[in-house]
């Protein structure tokens, strides 16, 4: 399902996704033939520049929209070096652009996204983080100590690459909250200090 108007633009996930291809082959300054070259030994075959093309046009062609399958964003987030969760990131909203609307599914979708509601699926809710984080760290855990050789510190390292990009994300939203609270403990200093005159002394 794809659709237009003077108010809204309704794209599937799919369509994210051939966005994302598309963006990921261009940061890495690869040709689609190149790019086809490079997926071939995860996809267990190489497609041809027709069948890549296909797959980059599916947000012009809501007629053709490409279906990628689970093993599709494994190869796409290995070939790329990017975060499958990446592959579904949604095009930057630009100042007076259309509402962009995503959808589950095709013309029998009966609920389209709002673009707040998609991003919290995308990246989850702080319930879902650390009730499925959790169960990361138990996995990452166990696999430390049951497989020999396991790389235990470069994951650490993606983990904490993770946490680093989140805070610099809301590293406006943090600085409101240190000044918010500077001034708290300030305020508590100064009612330390100078006790309200209006209370009886004990």
């Amino acid at each position: 399902m794809s659709a237009s108007d003077d108010r809204r633009t309704v794209l599937t996930a799919n369509q994210l996704i051939s966005l994302s291809l598309t963006r990921a082959r261009r940061d890495k300054g690869w040709t689609q033939t190149e790019a086809s070259e490079r997926l071939a030994p995860y996809l267990g075959a190489r497609w041809s520049k027709a069948t890549y093309s296909a797959a980059e046009r599916s947000v012009e062609r809501p007629d053709r929209i490409r279906q990628f399958t689970a093993d599709h964003l494994l190869a796409f987030a290995a070939a790329f070096d990017m975060p499958i969760q990446m592959l579904f990131l949604p095009p930057r909203p630009d100042r007076g652009e259309t509402e962009l609307l995503i959808t589950a599914g095709g013309p029998a979708s009966t609920h389209a996204f709002s673009l707040s509601e998609y991003l919290r699926c995308t990246l989850g809710s702080p319930e879902a983080i650390t009730r499925h984080h959790g169960r990361l760290v138990d996995v990452m855990a166990a696999a430390a100590r049951n497989i020999p050789g396991f790389d235990m510190a470069g994951l650490n390292d993606s983990v904490r690459a993770t946490i680093a990009a989140r805070l610099r994300a809301h590293r406006e939203l943090l600085d409101a909250w240190e000044d918010a609270l500077t001034g708290l403990r300030d305020l508590l200093r100064e009612a330390a200090r100078d006790p309200d005159p209006e209370t009886p002394a004990q």
